[in-house]
Formats: C-alpha cells, sequence, structure tokens
C-alpha cells in the first residue's frame, strides 16, 4: 500500500517546464519600402549561455504571443506579432515580423538622423522587445554628460582603433583632400552612459562638418564607442547608436543593444557577459 501510495504521489508531480529560451527583437521602422511604418525585427536567441543570431527560418517559428516593448528598463506596454504571411516570406528582410495591431506599437520620437538608414528615414527609435513579463536594468545605465577630461583619455584609444587611417579634409573653395591635424581637445563626444557601478560607455569621433569632401564619407569619422571600466579602455564599434541596455538573457547583468547603420549595410550589434561577448546580425542591400 505505501509503495502504491508513493508511486501516485510520483506521477502526479507535474513535470518541471524547460526554461523558454530568450529572444530578442526590436520595433523599428523596416528598411523595406513596401513595409508598414512599424514592424517587430526578431534579431537574436540565447543558446547555451551565449546569444546567437536568428536565421530568417527561425524568426517565423517565433510565437505570435503578446511581446513586452520595454525602454530603459520600464515595460512600455505589449505588442502581439502576426503569422509570417506570403508576402512576408518574400521579403529579402526575412527577420520582419508584422504586428497585429500597429496601433498597439508604444512610439518614441528620435532627432532626425540618429537611426538613419539605407534607404529609409526613421520617425522612431528602436524598441526593445522580448516574449517575457519583465523589464529590468539591472546596472542602472543613465545618460550622463562626460566629463571634459575623457578626450585627453580616448584619444590613444581612437587613434589605435583608426590603426593606418589619417583624416583628411577639403577646406572652404578646396577640390583636394589635405591632411586633417586632429588634438585630443578636437574631438566631440556625442553620446555617454554611466552604469550604477561606475563604468562609462562613450562615444567619441570628429566633428563631421570639417570633413567637407564630396563622395563617401569614411566610417573612421563617425563616433567610436569604448568601455571605459576602472581605468582600462576597451573598443566596441563604431557606425553605432545605442538602443537599449536591459537584462534580456535573464542573467541578472545588463546586456547592451545598439543599432548599426553603414554604406550599403545596416544591423544591430549585442554586447552581453559584462559587455565581453558580441552577436550581431547585419544586412545589406545590393
Amino acid at each position: 500500500m505505501i509503495i502504491a501510495a508513493l508511486l501516485t504521489m510520483f506521477f502526479q508531480v507535474p513535470a518541471l517546464q524547460e526554461e523558454p529560451v530568450p529572444v530578442l527583437g526590436v520595433l523599428e521602422t523596416p528598411q523595406a519600402e513596401e513595409a508598414p511604418a512599424v514592424m517587430a525585427r526578431l534579431l537574436f536567441h540565447r543558446i547555451q549561455g551565449s546569444w546567437k543570431p536568428l536565421v530568417a527560418e527561425e524568426a517565423r517559428r517565433q510565437p505570435a504571443a503578446r511581446w513586452m516593448v520595454a525602454y530603459q528598463g520600464r515595460a512600455l506596454g505589449r505588442v502581439e506579432l502576426a503569422p509570417v504571411s506570403s508576402e512576408e516570406a518574400g521579403l529579402r528582410l526575412g527577420l520582419l515580423r508584422s504586428l497585429v495591431d500597429p496601433a498597439m506599437a508604444p512610439r518614441l520620437p528620435c532627432t532626425p538622423g540618429e537611426f538613419g538608414g539605407w534607404l529609409r528615414t526613421a520617425d522612431r527609435r528602436p524598441l526593445v522587445i522580448q516574449p517575457t513579463h519583465q523589464a529590468i536594468d539591472p546596472d542602472g545605465w543613465k545618460p550622463e554628460r562626460a566629463p571634459e577630461g575623457f578626450k585627453a583619455k580616448l584619444w590613444p584609444a581612437l587613434k589605435r582603433a583608426w590603426g593606418a587611417w589619417r583624416p583628411v579634409h577639403c577646406p572652404r573653395g578646396s577640390e583636394r583632400a589635405l591632411p586633417l591635424r586632429i588634438r585630443a581637445r578636437d574631438l566631440v563626444v556625442p553620446q555617454a552612459f554611466r552604469s550604477r557601478d561606475g563604468r562609462w560607455v562613450v562615444a567619441v569621433g570628429l566633428e563631421l562638418d570639417r570633413y567637407g569632401c564630396d563622395g563617401v564619407v569614411d566610417p573612421e569619422w563617425f563616433p567610436h564607442w569604448f568601455l571605459m571600466d576602472q581605468g582600462s579602455i576597451r573598443f566596441l564599434g563604431r557606425e553605432l547608436t545605442w538602443v537599449d541596455a536591459g537584462n534580456f538573457g535573464n542573467t541578472g547583468r545588463s546586456d547592451i543593444l545598439f543599432a548599426h547603420s553603414g554604406y550599403n549595410e545596416d544591423g544591430y550589434v549585442l554586447w552581453s557577459a559584462g559587455l565581453r561577448e558580441r552577436a550581431e546580425v547585419r544586412w545589406t542591400y545590393h
């Protein structure tokens, strides 16, 4: 009798449910003229402790359940993804998903050119979406004005990131490019973010108005992002724009998502694991 009762109790215990795989996407203005004004772009999933890019087929299989929209560690609302239509299945940008009700998508405006794309100007900033109920930024990243002394500290690191590249410019009335002398005090710091524990993520670069030449602008002219952590400085990338920070992988630490925009190329870059692991999704248009 006792053995029978124990067996009955054992089989009545509900099976432990496997933790859902964290998935990270954004609401964005898609870079496709035939697309709506706002869509969901599914970017990464977390597999075996690391973020990996989603491929188009995986993105199409993601459930349409209500996805939380978050910004700066707080929930802004929820959206529901529509089933993949035959028209969307044929789009070159296969990670895009339509919304059941686009009017439910929260909208935060952005400054002109802040999230500029190759084919279409964004009128809203990308917002993180995840199939979860919680929005939190454990590391407490906040925008702050960088101290003036950061320019001198970042100048050697910026030159290392440039490598052999040397800036040139076309002075007013000149048709030929001339070497441009740059010193630390000439740098600009358009954005900086500080965590609760005193780390900084800083964008630093040159004033683009000084270039003055025709043609494609070298990517070195655009801000370069660095992590400043207890005296160490580490390069994170260039042609990036800060999107958001949050506990996207349910690890108890904040990850940081950037949007990337370059010549004939857009995408997203995700830094995780204490900003030591990088994952990226990029695409071109021709």
